[in-house]
C-alpha cells in the first residue's frame, strides 16, 4: 500500500465497515473512527439479500455462508395478522443468483467478522472511542478533530471523509448542511 492520507469514516456500523473493506481492497488506507467502546450489538437488521450476499463474500466475507442461516424462502408477513402476504422461492432464481436464499447474520456479527478479518492490517484501522468532533477542508485535504479515549483532541488529516451515520453529528458550512458525506 502507497503512503497516502487515509479516507477516514466516522460511524463503526455494518455500511461504515463494508465500505471500510471495500476501499481497503483497492490499496486505499482506511481509519474508521466510532464513538461506542465496541459494535453496537443491535437487532434491527439480519436479512442479507442476494446481491448483498455476493457482495460480502467478494469482499473475503465467506464465512457468514456457514455462521448464517440460510432462508431458500423469503415471506413478506402482514403484522397485525402475522399471516404471510406473499412468499417468494429464491431457488427458482438460481440461474439469475449466486446464492438464492436470504441469509439471516445480524449485522453487528457482519461488523465484527470484518474487524476478525481485517483488522491490524496494515491501512486498515478501526478506532472506537474515537469521537469526530469538527472538519476544516483544506485545498487538498480534510482536517479531522478528534475527541480521543482520554478526553484530548487530535486533528487527523485525511484525503476524504465520509459520514454513514446520522445522529449525534452536525457539520454545516456557509449555511448547508452536510449531514451524509464530505470530501476534497
Amino acid at each position: 500500500m502507497t503512503h497516502r492520507d487515509p479516507v477516514i469514516i466516522a460511524g463503526g456500523g455494518p455500511v461504515a465497515a463494508v465500505l471500510a473493506v471495500a476501499l481497503w481492497k483497492q490499496d486505499i488506507p482506511i481509519t474508521v473512527l466510532e464513538r461506542e467502546t465496541q459494535p453496537l450489538i443491535d437487532q434491527r437488521a439480519a436479512s442479507n439479500h442476494p446481491p448483498t450476499i455476493k457482495m460480502l463474500v467478494d469482499l473475503g466475507l465467506e464465512d457468514i455462508l456457514k455462521e448464517g442461516l440460510e432462508a431458500p424462502k423469503y415471506r413478506i408477513w402482514d403484522r397485525e395478522t402475522r399471516e404471510t402476504i406473499v412468499e417468494f422461492d429464491l431457488t427458482e432464481l438460481s440461474d439469475e443468483f449466486a446464492y438464492p436464499f436470504v441469509l439471516q447474520y445480524e449485522q453487528y456479527k457482519t461488523v465484527r467478522k470484518i474487524l476478525d478479518l481485517f483488522g491490524g492490517k496494515t491501512g486498515f484501522n478501526f478506532l472506537f472511542e474515537h469521537e469526530v468532533r469538527t472538519l476544516k477542508q483544506e485545498s487538498n485535504h480534510v482536517n479531522v478533530e478528534v475527541k480521543l479515549p482520554d478526553g484530548s483532541i487530535k486533528t487527523m488529516r485525511a484525503s476524504f471523509f465520509n459520514r454513514l451515520r446520522r445522529r449525534g453529528f452536525n457539520y454545516s458550512e456557509r449555511g448547508r448542511n452536510r449531514l451524509s458525506w464530505i470530501y476534497v
